[in-house]
């Protein structure tokens, strides 16, 4: 009995290669079905090798319905998965037939994206025309997945080739030549994956080799691959440890049946009928092959009517028929009416054994009338023709191409006339463009180098302009502070000044301190960018924002407006250049307090967002109009607006602050909306805190 019947019961290489050695290199565009459609697929497997191949059929549906969106990929090995238990588990046809036209529809939308699959799509759809007996289109098919894999050099697709060839001859009886094919395969599978599935299929191989050379009276061969099977089976199986162990005992259980009929040849009874037995006890057992178990049943039964055991050989016959009403499996059936009649003729029941007899008949007449053909069909020479024929066509082809390469080497030959005479018209043609362009050429570089030395000349302008405004802003803040110091003194030393005096005291005193601030800014803006790394301390952002703000309450106080201050609970500490950090923080809340009306409130608030410290001031004065937002940062910016009480403008300090917070790696931003306040944000990035352990 050949093992491929039982064996493929397993899945085909189409899925288990794919979903168990997606890490393999394909010799040709082996696509691979996606990491979750893979787990699916392991699970639906392991479910029928439990025996419960409808639930694995309802488990894969399930679990593909919940897929939002599947590849054309993945639909092939769900639709192989399907052909593969409708054709050689539950022998639905008209089923595997629907799901290997699928496989084929998939495959065939570009054949060379996926010529692998095409070819395993192909062998599909010729074993389940073989099932039918649709020989012919069996044929064509086996052959087109030859010329895939033949033209791909896939020696592992070759083997699934010389396999289903030898399955062909062996159905015919051409016995000799069906083990040279069965060998060939086995060689040609060494090529293919170290998986489960090509394990199982090379064992069977060797099975198959020695029920080749049992039909062909050569039983010590035989014996040995038989042997060798066994071997086989053992070294192995110890590589896939998550296989059901059934599927191992099942293995062996076929080989040792098979093994018998070789010892039955030889006349070894007593040996044959403990393989048979051993045979049967295995694959009777629950998830082993149950089918194989009759026909050992009824081969030694056949034993033991030769051995004239009636008895034993009754009571084995009447356990096939009650166990047979449930398998249905014809070849069970035939057999079995053909050891009925020779169990009653012996018996010396001939009207018994007569009625079997025509039932045996009736059978085997019907199957040899839709097998004759099959039988009578030489395979080697049908695929020869088939082989010619298609050299033929490829022949065709080349006569066609080269009929193609003839014409369109003349219209070649005549376009590339045309091309010459329009080349040497563009050669004259560019040849004046060329003296054209060099001329153009040389004046750009001329305008090149004027350039230059403008710009040259404009940032030594900027530079000049730079120290004017240095020694301008420098000069300047002497006078200044002189005048200032003196208006200090008098306001706070002489109180017997009339209104009007005092007043224009008071007014000399804000214009200097005003032009104090100013020369400040200018020598702050004018002074070039740093030439080193700004020099940086950790410094306690809470103190640091804590002291700064209540300097800065005197300055509200005298319009009556209040400044909170939120601050982070835990201490955290900043790696800055504590004087500029403070300017900036001075800057913001005095703009707040310029731009606020009296007895406003501004927030002053810092806290931890994600990698950044966010400080922001927030106030509720005359904001910034839509047409001045744009300029706020600008170097001598117009965006110039004077405070709620008059006070002046520079339109310098907010550029300062960009710089500063810049330099830091920081950036700072606002939203304003006019006449409902303004919020100043600085955020300095995450490497730049360091968050202490300390609790205060």
């Amino acid at each position: 009995m050949l093992i491929g019947r039982s064996l493929i019961l397993l899945l085909s290489a189409t899925i288990l290669v794919c979903f168990t050695s997606c890490k393999e290199q394909a010799r040709y565009e082996d696509k691979q079905p996606s990491k979750t459609s893979a787990a699916y697929l392991e699970q639906a497997v392991q479910i029928g090798d439990s025996g419960f191949h409808r639930r694995a059929l309802h488990y894969l549906d399930s679990a593909y319905s919940t897929e939002n969106k599947i590849s054309p990929v993945d639909k092939y090995y769900y639709y192989a998965f399907f052909f593969n238990t409708y054709n050689h588990r539950l022998k639905e046809l008209d089923k595997a037939t629907r799901y290997a036209d699928s496989m084929l529809l998939i495959a065939e939308q570009n054949e060379k994206e996926y010529g692998k699959m095409l070819a395993e799509a192909n062998y599909a759809k010729g074993d389940v025309h073989l099932s039918r007996g649709e020989y012919s289109e069996a044929y064509g098919r086996i052959y087109k997945a030859k010329t895939l894999v033949r033209n791909n050099l896939d020696s592992c697709g070759l083997s699934d080739y010389s396999y289903r060839l030898g399955m062909i001859l062996y159905k015919q009886k051409r016995y000799a030549e069906a083990g040279e094919q069965f060998k060939q395969a086995f060689y040609e599978s060494d090529k293919c994956p170290d998986v489960f599935l090509y394990f199982y299929r090379r064992q069977e191989l060797l099975d198959n080799v020695g029920l080749c050379y049992t039909k062909t009276g050569d039983y010590d061969s035989a014996l040995h691959y038989f042997n060798k099977t066994i071997a086989f089976v053992e070294e192995q199986k110890i590589k896939y440890p998550e296989r059901n162990p059934a599927v191992y005992g099942t293995a062996k259980a076929v080989v040792y049946g098979n093994m018998a009929d070789a010892y039955v040849s030889q006349g070894n009874d007593s040996m044959a009928e403990a393989l048979y037995k051993r045979s049967i006890d295995t694959n009777t057992l629950l998830l082993h092959d149950n089918v194989d178990a009759q026909r050992t049943r009824l081969k030694l039964a056949a034993l033991q009517l030769s051995d004239n055991e009636m008895d034993k050989a009754g009571g084995l016959l009447q356990q096939v028929k009650t166990i047979s009403d449930t398998l249905h499996d014809n070849a069970v059936t035939l057999r079995w009416y053909d050891l009925m009649w020779q169990y009653h003729q012996k018996k010396g029941e001939p009207a018994v054994a007569f009625n079997f007899l025509l039932k045996h008949k009736h059978i085997d007449d019907s199957i040899n009338s839709v097998t004759r053909e099959f039988v009578e069909t030489d395979i080697n020479e049908r695929f020869k023709n088939m082989d010619k024929q298609f050299e033929l066509e490829i022949l065709k082809k080349n006569n066609e191409l080269k009929q193609n390469y003839i014409i369109l080497m003349i219209v070649g030959a005549v376009l590339s006339i045309i091309i010459l005479g329009l080349i040497y018209v563009n050669w004259r043609k560019s040849k004046k463009n060329v003296e054209k362009l060099t001329e153009l050429n040389d004046q750009i570089n001329a305008q090149n180098q004027h350039l230059e030395k403008l710009l040259k000349e404009l940032e030594q302008s900027n530079k000049e302009k730079d120290r004017i405004l240095r020694v301008v802003a420098h000069d300047i803040r002497n006078p200044i502070s002189a005048i200032l110091a003196l208006t200090q003194f008098l306001l706070t030393e002489h109180e017997n000044y009339t209104p009007d005096q005092k007043e224009l005291l008071e007014l000399i005193n804000e214009a200097c301190s005003n032009a104090m601030t100013l020369t400040k800014d200018i020598l702050e803006a004018a002074t070039p960018e740093q030439t080193g790394p700004l020099e940086k301390e950790w410094v306690d952002i809470n103190a640091l924002l804590a002291n700064s703000i209540n300097l800065l309450r005197f300055k509200a106080d005298e319009k009556k407006q209040t400044i909170d201050l939120a601050l982070p609970e835990a201490p955290i500490s900043l790696y800055i250049n504590k004087e500029k950090i403070w300017r900036v923080i001075n800057n913001l809340v005095i703009n707040a307090v310029k731009f606020s009306n009296t007895g406003a409130k501004i927030i002053v608030t810092a806290e931890r967002d994600k990698d950044n410290l966010r400080i922001s001031v927030k106030d509720s004065g005359i904001g910034i109009p839509d047409n001045m937002k744009n300029k706020v940062f600008d170097m001598f910016t117009d965006a110039k607006r004077y405070g709620t009480a008059g006070e002046k403008s520079f339109g310098l300090g907010l550029s300062i602050c960009r710089q500063i917070i810049q330099d830091h790696g920081g950036s700072i931003t606002f939203e304003s909306q006019e006449n409902k306040g303004t919020t100043f944000a600085v955020i300095l990035p995450i490497d730049s805190i360091a968050v202490s352990s300390r609790h205060i």
